[in-house]
């Protein structure tokens, strides 16, 4: 995780081992004569000189051309070494075996890794050139493979440049390398010949044909404004991952199909560091002041969420004991996300979340590592001086066994026992209890060539891949030991068994090989599965160096980094195939989904915008509620932010933004794949400013794929630095594509009496719910609520409801669906002509011609002939002439025609409860000759309880047979003395009814009318019946 640049680390150990003296070299160069001993004399020459060798072959070489341009003195060393010295000691002679030409240059005598020829660039290298730097080098002692660098550095050695190169024993090789020229470049005094730092290859060595060119000019340094509008990551492109904020050593985690990346947050010590005038930072990233983490999200690789900073150490931190956060590591097992960070290099800890976003408790309130380590290791030495306890990672293997990887440095322990860069055994592995937070035993030592820090684990094809960042003192050996700086893997069976044995090589060139100046430096990496795809995730200074490329001032990126994501591939023996670093990134890996509503800070790319927590409600990420929602900030007239591969599909309708105006008068212009592009949607940021609001607009001539750019301008005259607004989120709503759907609706019925029921069907509706009412005047009577397109309800009609036309009408609020046509019938409020309640002219209710309720000829209410209650024609109020309630002959509810045989309930002959005056002859109520509700076909005479001749409730068909007399007289409303007989015998046996309010007993007179009453009843009953069975055949 540390930053340990090379220059750095020598800095450090030259100035514990070298006498101060040393550093006075370029005084010691200035004062001395170098000595040039003569073709054929060997001279002992002090370390600052060189002597020359024999050359006696009598062969003339051809010399090469001198290099146009070369800025160094003539390497192709023709006759002498003129400007080359030596003076980090051995001897420098001109030697006959060349790369080219007679003569070579060659280093014996070396006394460190220093010892070799040096050259002045002092005020030779130009700002934001292109350099070439060539050369030719051989040895023939040692390493069947050595690696030599060619290094810039100044006069003081600190703050070096170096390019290394692995050459072979025995055979010249060629070393080629451009480079645009930092501040470092420009700063060098010297250009030298060395072996790397801290290794034992001392062996002598020559070299021929050194040149630096330069082969281009600095570019023009662009129009400068500031910072903010540095476009650090160009549209198009997908490195770094966001270019609004630093992030470093990135981790990630799939949690719920969703790819979260966390980081440690090197914006927070930019923020705390000293600036220039235009924001470049002057102070190196130094991570004394890093407290929090960062975390971002995606589902497509592409379009990124910045959810803010995790907050850990010091006041307010998840864990406020602990002084820093670096390096965090996230894996989830049921449900929980552990999150591990280490506090600087003296520990590895861990917070727990209910979600990638929290909120966050401290499981332990100290250090895993060391904190939880057996006192028996720690005291054994398991944990050498100078072996820093940090950059955790962790990885829960198939069997759901944890593992916590930690540890780092290039040289531990103390002498004679010190572990060097090429094997420094600095880090370890311990198992997980299943708590995640509890050690399983004591550490286990990884013995990773070249180690430096970072370490990573995942598998693939069931073998376990173990990745690290090498140092930058490692001498590499192919097959053996990485290069500096580099991602190094190795492969296992087993991952707690890492020795050296399972190196597999390098995976990842130092990121300065793919991204130039002011990229070099350390790197942290993590590889993983996503979404069928295996990926790799690093750091790179490229953020940095966009801003000092702005200024004109190239490589002065001060080591702050962003994250970035490259594809990882394998060979077919699982070995990985070195990955290439690039600002493309990897491809899309689904298409953006606008018809929702998403965060404002979700970004492809942006320019000039950055991002501030805030107590709005997220509608995207409820988790984020109460512990820090983002929003867009810092938006001024000309920023944008962009979101790559949006489907649209048919098209979208309307595009709505919620944002808190900061001023008034800005909107937002929604533009179709570029900046510059098609204006499909303009957004007037209205409302109160400092209130958030919701704003929309239309949008036309979106369809399709593509990216989509909020561009954001102030009012007209406006202060290009003003900020404008904040923004919460966006949604869009799509065009109603959907087929026409047909509403159709229909009634049970056509016609109606009021206060009856009708059923209301309909399909095709696409609304809710439904409300129904009746109108004339409207009144609702029923809401109904719709299933798949479909409703069906019964609504009662009113009773007050006036007879005749009228609609059923169907609504969505004041929108009206549907209205179907509907006829009321009169109510049955009390007779009409001489009739009785509820009766018409010699009927009742419900009752046929001239006939009761549901029933006969001339019957009344459910009832008889010529009355009955609710009854007909010249009938009375429960009464009448010639009727009675529930009775009387030829007439009764739910009798039958001609009767009831053997009669049914509320039937009588000429009589029955209340009955009126006359009442019982034909007429009564529920019974009754050719009358009667329900009545059947051809009933007998003779009917029941409650009943009379030829009459009964529910009356049974051609029922005959004695029955009990019944008296049912008495004064009614609408009549004179009624007399009635009962001669029939009722469903319920042989029951006498008494009705009315005096009884008279049979008469010859009364007997008389009965049997011409049956006569016609039956007549009629016979015309009724045919009637009826041809409307049914019907």
């Amino acid at each position: 995780m540390k930053s340990q640049s090379r220059s750095a680390d020598r800095q450090r150990s030259r100035s514990l081992s070298r006498p101060a003296a040393l550093w006075g070299i370029a005084a010691l160069l200035a004062s001395s004569v170098t000595a040039v001993a003569a073709p054929g004399a060997a001279v002992a020459a002090p370390a600052n000189t060189f002597s020359h060798g024999a050359f006696e072959t009598g062969v003339t070489a051809t010399e090469p051309p001198a290099v146009a341009g070369n800025l160094l003195p003539d390497g192709r060393f023709v006759s002498d070494l003129a400007g080359w010295t030596a003076p980090r000691g051995g001897t420098l002679a001109l030697g006959d075996d060349a790369a080219s030409g007679a003569h070579a240059l060659t280093v014996t005598g070396r006394e460190n890794t220093q010892s070799g020829p040096f050259a002045s660039v002092a005020d030779k290298i130009e700002l934001g050139a292109t350099y070439r730097l060539t050369g030719s080098l051989r040895y023939d002692e040692g390493a069947p493979t050595q690696q030599f660098n060619f290094t810039f550095c100044p006069t003081n050695f600190n703050g070096c440049a170096d390019y290394g190169h692995t050459f072979t024993k025995g055979e010249w090789g060629t070393f080629s390398q451009e480079f645009t020229a930092e501040a470092k470049h420009v700063a060098a005094g010297w250009l030298f010949v060395e072996t790397p730092w801290g290794s034992a290859a001392l062996q002598d060595f020559s070299v021929d044909d050194v040149s630096l060119v330069k082969i281009a000019d600095a570019p023009e340094a662009p129009a400068f404004t500031s910072l903010e509008k540095v476009q650090t990551k160009p549209i198009g492109d997908h490195n770094p991952l966001v270019g609004h904020k630093f992030g470093a050593d990135p981790h990630h985690l799939v949690y719920n199909g969703r790819l979260y990346i966390y980081s440690t947050d090197d914006t927070q010590q930019y923020d705390l560091n000293s600036k220039d005038e235009n924001g470049l930072p002057t102070q190196s990233n130094g991570y004394g002041g890093i407290t929090r983490l960062n975390v971002m999200s995606t589902t497509d690789m592409v379009n990124w969420v910045d959810h803010g900073a995790v907050p850990i150490a010091r006041e307010g931190g998840a864990a406020p004991w602990s002084r820093n956060s670096w390096a965090p590591a996230a894996i989830e097992k049921d449900g929980k996300v552990y999150l591990y960070f280490c506090d600087n290099g003296t520990g590895t800890a861990v917070v727990v979340g209910g979600s990638p976003l929290g909120p966050w408790q401290d499981p332990l309130g100290k250090k895993i590592i060391p904190d939880t380590v057996s006192r028996d290791y720690i005291a054994g030495g398991g944990f050498p001086a100078g072996m820093w306890l940090f950059d955790p990672e962790v990885f829960i293997d198939d069997d759901g066994q944890g593992y916590l990887y930690f540890g780092g440095n290039s040289q531990i322990g103390t002498s004679p026992n010190v572990q060097g860069p090429q094997n420094p055994k600095s880090t370890r592995v311990v198992k997980l209890k299943d708590d995640m937070v509890t050690l399983d035993g004591d550490p286990v030592e990884i013995d990773a060539p070249g180690m430096f820090e970072a370490s990573s684990m995942f598998t693939h094809d069931g073998k376990y891949y173990y990745s690290y960042s090498s140092n930058f003192q490692v001498n590499e050996q192919p097959g053996l030991y990485p290069s500096r700086g580099a991602i190094a893997y190795m492969m296992t069976d087993d991952p707690m068994t890492l020795g050296s044995s399972e190196y597999a090589g390098v995976a990842f060139q130092n990121q300065g090989t793919f991204f130039g100046a002011g990229n070099g430096g350390n790197n942290h990496s993590d590889m993983f599965d996503y979404k069928g795809e295996t990926y790799f995730t690093y750091h790179a200074q490229t953020r940095g160096a966009a801003w000092a490329e702005a200024l004109g001032t190239p490589g002065a990126t001060q080591g702050y980094r962003s994250v970035h994501i490259d594809k990882l591939e394998f060979n077919d023996d699982g070995t990985i195939k070195p990955i290439v670093g690039t600002r493309a990134g990897v491809e899309q890996v689904e298409s953006f989904d606008p018809y929702r509503t998403f965060e404002a800070e979700t970004l492809a790319w942006q320019l000039g915008i950055a991002t501030a927590t805030t107590d709005a409600v997220s509608v995207e990420f409820p988790e984020h509620n109460g512990s820090g929602n983002m929003v867009l900030s810092s938006v001024d007239d000309g920023d944008f932010s962009g979101i790559a591969g949006v489907d649209f599909g048919a098209g979208a309708q309307k595009v709505s933004a919620t944002v808190k105006p900061l001023v008034a008068g800005s909107s937002i212009q929604v533009r179709l794949d570029d900046v510059d592009g098609p204006v499909v949607a303009e957004i007037p940021v209205d409302g109160a400013v400092g209130e958030w609001a919701t704003v929309e607009a239309d949008v036309t001539g979106a369809a399709g794929e593509h990216d989509v750019f909020f561009v954001f301008a102030g009012a007209e005259g406006a202060d290009a630095e003003t900020d404008l607004f904040e923004v919460d989120n966006w949604a869009f709503a799509p065009i109603d594509d959907s087929p026409e759907v047909e509403l159709e609706a229909q009634l049970s019925v056509s016609e109606v009496a009021a206060g009856g029921s009708v059923t209301v069907t309909a399909t095709g509706v696409t609304v809710d719910e439904v409300e129904i009412g009746i109108e004339s005047t409207y009144r609702p009577l029923a809401t109904a609520t719709v299933a798949d397109g479909w409703i069906e309800a019964t609504v009662v009609i009113p009773a007050d409801t006036t007879a005749g036309a009228h609609h059923i009408v169907l609504r969505d609020g004041e929108t009206e669906l549907a209205r179907l046509p509907l006829t009321v019938a009169r109510a049955d409020t009390g007779g009409g002509t001489d009739g009785g309640t509820d009766g018409g002219t010699d009927g009742g209710t419900d009752g046929g011609t001239d006939g009761g309720t549901d029933g006969g000829t001339d019957g009344g209410t459910d009832g008889g002939t010529d009355g009955g209650t609710d009854g007909g024609t010249d009938g009375g109020t429960d009464g009448g002439t010639d009727g009675g309630t529930d009775g009387g002959t030829d007439g009764g509810t739910d009798g039958g025609t001609d009767g009831g045989t053997d009669g049914g309930t509320d039937g009588g002959t000429d009589g029955g409860t209340d009955g009126g005056t006359d009442g019982g002859t034909d007429g009564g109520t529920d019974g009754g000759t050719n009358g009667g509700t329900d009545g059947g076909t051809d009933g007998g005479t003779d009917g029941g309880t409650d009943g009379g001749t030829d009459g009964g409730t529910d009356g049974g068909t051609d029922g005959a047979g004695p029955g009990t007399p019944s008296t049912g007289g008495g004064t009614s409303t609408g009549g004179g003395p009624s007399t009635g007989v009962g001669t029939g015998v009722g469903t319920d046996g042989s029951l006498a009814k008494t009705g009315g309010d005096a009884g008279a007993s049979l008469t010859a007179a009364s007997l008389g009318a009965l049997l011409l009453a049956l006569g016609s009843a039956v007549w009629i009953l016979r015309r009724r019946s045919r009637s009826v069975v041809e409307t049914e055949t019907e």
